[in-house]
């Protein structure tokens, strides 16, 4: 096999960060009760497929300032006033057929009213979709189902632990939260969790 040659001694991913927007009602009475933020994708790879709002990092920012920078070219939406959670790492060595990329996946929990999406940068369409009907793995690009399921099943695990249907941010005094958080980057230091959720000891 012939051996690949590269600017540095050894080679370089590409990183890129993705965003889970999940928007609320203002009642919602279940913890799906969302809809997910999605791209249509106007160029290849994965033109006309289905996507997370996302893309690669610039040498000069963090990668949580690049998923914010992203999601706001692709859709429009403005989200200082939310935090951004990290879901986990994905590097599946063949997720991008472009070459070796490594995704930084965040989820967003906020108000369905904060947002009018509309579709900017390489994004053909932007729109929400119902949690309980995404559309299907085929028609998403890269690894997103995968990281789709990841956060809604997070989603409903730290709801089944809180005891409520605590959708798009909560406060809580159980001390304690337990949301699993995948084991990737879960933050615990006696108050905040992976699941964006204030807790008290």
């Amino acid at each position: 096999m012939e051996r690949k040659t590269y600017t540095y001694e050894y080679p370089r991913p590409a990183v890129t960060a993705d965003t889970v927007l999940l928007a609320y009602p203002e009642n919602p009475q279940e913890p799906l009760d969302a809809e997910v933020l999605l791209v249509r994708r106007g160029r290849d790879p994965y033109k006309g497929k289905w996507a997370l709002p996302g893309g690669f990092l610039d040498m000069e920012e963090t990668v949580e300032a690049c998923a914010r920078r992203e999601l706001r070219e692709e859709t429009g939406a403005e989200t200082d006033a939310f935090d951004f959670i990290l879901l986990g790492l994905y590097d599946r060595p063949d997720r991008d057929p472009r070459g070796r990329t490594v995704s930084a996946a965040y989820l967003v929990q906020a108000p369905r009213d904060a947002f009018d999406p509309a579709a900017g940068d390489d994004a053909a369409e932007a729109r929400f979709f119902p949690a309980r009907a995404l559309p299907p793995a085929d028609e998403l690009a890269y690894d997103h189902a995968d990281i789709l399921g990841d956060a809604l099943s997070l989603v409903e695990r730290v709801a089944g632990v809180h005891g409520d249907g605590c959708g798009g941010g909560g406060h809580h005094g159980d001390g304690e939260c337990g949301c699993g958080g995948h084991g990737r980057h879960h933050r615990h230091d006696g108050h905040d969790c992976q699941c964006g959720h204030h807790h008290h000891d």
